[in-house]
């Protein structure tokens, strides 16, 4: 008996409600160094000296009639360049008029625009956090001391150490612990912390508790990755955040008064806008942000580099 085949009855085309787009599902940078709005791409900031403001030079007895020991304090200042992250995309009308839904074109490249200004921001963030020679105390551990070492490493005593380094050089206890995802997989199954947690509720090591084992506030985990192939070439994926791990001290909000181990002075917040080629028969989409990571405190941080293999 005759039928139609299938391939009679139905024109295959893409369905309407599904599409696969890839993106970091959060970034971390702006956490670590909070945000300084700024008028000017460049300029300067104050620096308050250290050792003047932990100097015991009040007099204890005062004699009456004589006046109050003198002194004071000394400044000096840093400096900040921001410089703009900027991406660009065209949308050409045929290719917006044509697209199939759910593709919205001038929206996914809107979205694509955002997410390249966002990696670049997220990698050089790392560049700068995770070089040990930008803070005042570093090392690099090797052998048996690394953290996937689970017999003889012991995580929560290398981060004491450097918390209590910190203290001793600032008076100031860092705050935040930032590493990496493939860091957190091995910290999070260390027998050390395994043995933590087995009473508690979940039993399961999360970001809270990894963080109240290590004796810091909050944990920052970095999870982003990219590509790190050629246009046209296979992609070849690789984390941001690396082998290392960053203890320092960030504040909930900055001011004159308030240290932290890194700021982000941002001269605007990331912006979008749309301009016509008409020659080329476009529209183009453009995301840019200028702004730039800036470590302001190197010994509110303390950086130990490889600590897994």
């Amino acid at each position: 008996m005759a039928q139609p085949m299938l391939s009679q009855v139905h024109i295959q085309r893409a369905v309407a409600n599904a599409a696969l787009r890839y993106s970091n599902p959060s970034y971390i940078f702006n956490q670590i160094a909070p945000v300084v709005t700024v008028a000017k791409t460049t300029d300067k900031y104050f620096i308050f000296d250290k050792a003047e403001w932990f100097r015991d030079v009040a007099e204890t007895r005062r004699r009456p009639g004589t006046r109050a020991p003198r002194g004071g304090y000394t400044l000096s200042t840093g400096e900040y360049t921001c410089e703009e992250r900027a991406q660009a995309s065209p949308v050409y009308d045929k290719i917006r008029e044509n697209a199939d839904e759910p593709l919205r074109p001038f929206e996914d490249s809107a979205a694509w625009c955002m997410q390249m200004v966002q990696l670049r921001c997220e990698r050089e963030a790392s560049n700068v956090f995770f070089t040990g020679a930008n803070w005042t105390t570093t090392s690099a551990l090797s052998g048996t001391n690394r953290w996937d070492d689970f017999v003889n490493s012991d995580p929560c005593d290398d981060i004491n150490t450097y918390i209590n380094t910190v203290q001793g050089l600032t008076g100031v206890r860092p705050n935040t612990l930032v590493i990496g995802q493939q860091v957190w997989d091995k910290l999070k199954i260390h027998p050390d912390a395994l043995d933590r947690i087995k009473y508690t509720q979940t039993g399961i090591m999360t970001e809270a508790l990894g963080a109240q084992w290590l004796g810091v506030q909050r944990m920052l985990i970095g999870s982003a990755v990219y590509n790190t192939a050629a246009e046209g070439q296979s992609a070849t994926m690789s984390y941001i955040w690396g082998k290392s791990a960053l203890l320092v001290y960030v504040t909930a909000g900055p001011s004159i008064t308030e240290p932290s181990g890194a700021y982000t002075f941002q001269r605007k917040g990331i912006a979008t806008k749309t301009y016509r080629e008409e020659a080329e028969g476009q529209d183009v989409v453009e995301v840019s942000i200028e702004t730039v990571p800036k470590i302001v405190g190197a010994d509110l941080g303390a950086l130990y580099t490889t600590v897994i293999s």
